[in-house]
């Protein structure tokens, strides 16, 4: 049996089981994506931030582009452009901040996620612009209704059943919170325990925000959560807490 790095990338896991669990034969109309860095196509790139990826060598080995920057913090493809193209899709998910990318929906869904952003409204905030997990979800909400304006309910409540759904999050608050060189949103940092629980209520109060009759996770087509290998950093490797 295949033994598995120590700091192997929980995403890496998510990714597999999703393609070995979905159904293939029908693939999602439409994904829709939120999240950081990770999965972030293009939304910062329409923000005044210090978190940008429109210079090389940033998009060099993305095809689709030409080789040059789109906005991802990747020298290809996301993690989510991956998982799409493996589930039959056949075009990315445009950054929702882009121009007409609303029309875009009904084929491709959206992308509504943004760089150096976080779970906590907070995180990020010494790059200034970034979108948090929280206004993403209200984005999408205006994304829903005009879904529902344009296709009535019942044809959109089939739409959204069929759409794939990924959250990618949850990085850059551990990473705010671990690193001494960055002030715990400007107040003492609690406990670890505490920082855990706070997070993952945040997290799930996100996930559960009432989105007209629905809320994101009541969406069951391969909804999933994935975090960075950050224990692989440099900087979490040379953490006294974490280097033993």
């Amino acid at each position: 049996m295949a033994v598995l790095p120590r700091h192997c990338c929980p995403s890496l896991f998510t990714a597999v089981i999703l393609l070995l669990f979905c159904p293939s034969p029908a693939s999602p109309h439409a994904f829709f994506i939120f999240g950081d860095s990770l999965v972030d196509a293009g939304n910062n790139d329409y923000l005044v931030t210090l978190s940008k990826a429109n210079t090389p060598p940033y998009g060099v080995d993305f095809s689709f582009s030409g080789g040059k920057p789109t906005g991802r913090f990747t020298n290809g493809r996301t993690i989510a452009d991956v998982i799409g193209e493996a589930l039959g899709q056949e075009s990315f998910a445009p950054p929702y901040l882009a121009p007409n990318s609303s029309a875009e929906v009904i084929n491709s869904g959206a992308n509504y996620a943004s760089g150096s952003s976080g779970i906590f409204d907070e995180t990020g905030s010494f790059y200034i612009g970034r979108v948090p997990l929280g206004q993403q979800i209200s984005y999408f909400e205006k994304t829903r209704a005009q879904i529902l304006e344009t296709m009535g309910e019942k044809a959109a409540a089939e739409f959204l059943g069929e759409a794939l759904f990924t959250v990618a999050a949850g990085s850059n608050d551990i990473l705010e919170y671990l690193s001494p060189a960055v002030p715990f949103f400007g107040r003492q940092k609690p406990d670890p325990a505490d920082f855990q629980d706070a997070l993952v209520a945040k997290l799930a109060f996100h996930l559960k925000v009432p989105l007209t009759s629905n809320s994101l996770t009541s969406h069951q087509h391969c909804n999933f959560l994935c975090f960075a290998p950050i224990l692989s950093l440099p900087s979490c490797k040379s953490h006294p807490k974490l280097s033993g």
